[in-house]
């Protein structure tokens, strides 16, 4: 009540203060009350057709959040009001008809905050067809869709902006970034070279860092291992160049005497390689060395699974192999076309340019990352790039846990146990961690691994330090700590601490296999995310830690049913973008 009437004072002294309007309704907790707080702040937004109203309001319907479903209520009465009267309720003034579309646009993007995807997409396309001229529709449209787990879709309705205006390079950019998600490299590479020269050619010297990370996460995900290493190495090599180019800045600051910005460089330098681009770049080089050396004994358990039939029919085989033979031809044709892209790039620079000539950029000898992902010792190489992450971004939880696992790989326990010990300390409740923690006590104190007797001394202590954080005995075996970790686990973690489980169980007690598929079958879908999802399906997959194509089969059309939009469980053709407005 005292906040309240101070700032319904402040309210009345500063009319014009948009901070007075808008904070009243972080701290009311009364529906009346928030209600008349939200009519006079977001109506005038509405009016006006601001497209960030919602970014701001955000927070007003997080989950758990008193107000979601009132907000809700409220923004659902704006439009049944303005479609049926043309005013906001409890007004008689008539609002233009641009009113009604940007209500709709804030309720179909409450709608995509709480997963309902058909409502809000319901919403869009009635805001399109109302004005097919706006142009933040169609960005509104492929977020829906990107939140819907449909790449491909958001990558087209994003494509369909941006030829809306070609001279934007905001929505190049964003055009770029949706295709790279789909794992549409080359309509990715010829939409980003629009506003490059030499055809995109250029990029590198560009050191255009954010589209060689998404590239090498698209490879990444594709399973070209060699080109994402490529990528990934261009961003280190990027902050290589920069550690260089200090050099030279400290003559100049010393003979200009710009001592301030001379003590800026040097704090930047300090911690250079613990910029998020550099860590997300030498994450994915640990992550993708990783795989490459993973990947003979998942490729083995795969054919087990083909030589069986893996349960799969007539049909759903004969669709792998199809989808199999696609991909390949996409690979090949995307190699061609990189070729001729490079040799006309080649050809123009050899016709002109400036005189003199510039310098002849030297050939690539592995412009596949060939030599990169077929490197001799693939785990030392790795390790060379966590000690930096480690001196640089100790603090970084993901650093840690890859850590863990690169350390377990390389059959080192006291650098897995530091490792492990931070992230801990950093996440305790996090699934990534759990796993790792879970199978570290499995190796090490199993009996699986051998150590020598002042290892094992350190590994014993600590492992038992690790047992009483979470309220167990010393002796107590891994599959304890898998069941404690699933009590503890609530809220919105829930779903994620299930798949966890049921994965460390496959590991830490085979036997038990056939009750990890019946807790992911059971599953609460509605508490889960789309990536909680993908995890459980790749479990139960061909080459997953419970393959089962029966409970696979089962869990895909559960899926479906929560997520409709999404191609990973069978879902959402999605809809294709209409032909441009007339006069465009």
């Amino acid at each position: 009540a005292t906040l309240a009437a101070l700032y319904s004072k402040l309210q009345k002294a500063y009319p014009k203060s948009q901070a007075c309007m808008r904070l009243p309704l972080d701290f009311t907790r009364s529906p009346p009350a928030f209600a008349a707080a939200l009519d006079a702040y977001a109506r005038s937004y509405v009016r006006k057709g601001v497209p960030s109203l919602f970014a701001d309001l955000k927070p007003l319907c997080a989950e758990g959040a008193w107000s979601r479903v009132l907000f809700g209520e409220i923004v659902a009465g704006w439009v049944g009001a303005l479609e049926a009267t043309g005013a906001f309720p409890d007004t008689c003034e008539k609002e233009p008809p641009s009113t009604l579309m940007w209500a709709r646009v804030l309720l179909a993007q409450y709608y995509d905050s709480c997963g309902d995807t058909a409502a809000a997409l319901s919403q869009l396309d009635m805001a399109i067809g109302h004005t097919p001229t706006c142009l933040d529709l169609y960005l509104f449209k492929a977020r829906v869709y990107k939140h819907a787990g449909h790449a491909s879709a958001a990558a087209r309705w994003m494509e369909e902006a941006r030829k809306m205006d070609l001279a934007d390079r905001y929505l190049n950019t964003k055009a770029t970034r949706y295709l790279l998600r789909a794992d549409c490299v080359p309509e990715a590479e010829a939409t980003i070279a629009l506003f490059t020269k030499d055809g995109g050619s250029t990029l590198h010297e560009m050191q255009c860092v954010w589209f060689e990370l998404e590239l090498a996460a698209s490879y990444l995900r594709t399973g070209d291992y060699g080109r994402a290493l490529k990528n990934f190495a261009h961003v280190e090599q990027h902050f290589a160049d920069i550690g260089e180019d200090q050099f030279d800045f400290h003559t100049y600051c010393v003979r200009k005497m710009t001592l301030r910005e001379y003590v800026k460089m040097v704090r930047f330098e300090d911690t250079l390689h613990g910029h998020a681009f550099y860590v997300t770049a030498a994450c994915g080089i640990v992550d993708t060395y990783l795989r490459i050396v993973a990947k003979p004994a998942r490729d083995a358990a795969a054919a087990a699974a083909e030589e069986a039939g893996g349960g799969l029919s007539v049909q759903e085989r004969k669709k792998a192999e199809s989808k199999r033979r696609k991909a390949e031809a996409k690979a090949k044709a995307e190699a061609e076309a990189q070729a001729k892209r490079d040799a006309d790039a080649k050809g123009k620079d050899g016709k002109g340019g400036k005189k003199g000539g510039g310098k002849e950029k030297p050939p690539d000898d592995d412009p596949y990352g060939e030599a990169l992902a077929s490197v001799e010792a693939p785990l030392a190489k790795a390790a060379g790039y966590m000690r930096t992450l480690l001196l640089h971004a100790p603090a970084e939880l993901r650093v840690q846990v890859l850590a863990c696992q690169l350390a377990m790989a390389r059959s080192k326990p006291l650098l897995a146990l530091r490792a492990l010990r931070k992230a801990l300390s950093l996440g305790a409740a996090d699934a990534q961690v759990h796993r790792s923690a879970a199978r570290f006590l499995h190796l090490y104190r199993a009996g699986g691994a051998a150590l020598a007797p002042a290892v094992a001394t350190v590994v014993e202590r600590h492992s038992a330090q690790i047992l009483a954080a979470a309220g167990l005995p010393t002796g107590a075996t891994a599959e304890a700590y898998n069941d404690a970790f699933l009590a503890r686990a609530g809220g919105g973690a829930a779903a994620a601490a299930v798949v966890a489980h049921a994965e460390v169980r496959a590991l830490v007690a085979p036997a038990q296999a056939a009750a990890a598929r019946e807790a992911l079958a059971s599953l609460d879908l509605q508490q889960a995310s789309l990536a909680v999802c993908k995890e459980a399906l790749a479990l139960l997959e061909p080459g997953g830690a419970l393959a089962d194509a029966a409970a696979a089969a089962a869990f895909r059309q559960k899926a479906v049913a929560r997520f409709p939009h999404a191609p990973a469980f069978g879902g959402g053709s999605g809809d294709e973008p209409p032909p441009p407005p007339s006069g465009e």
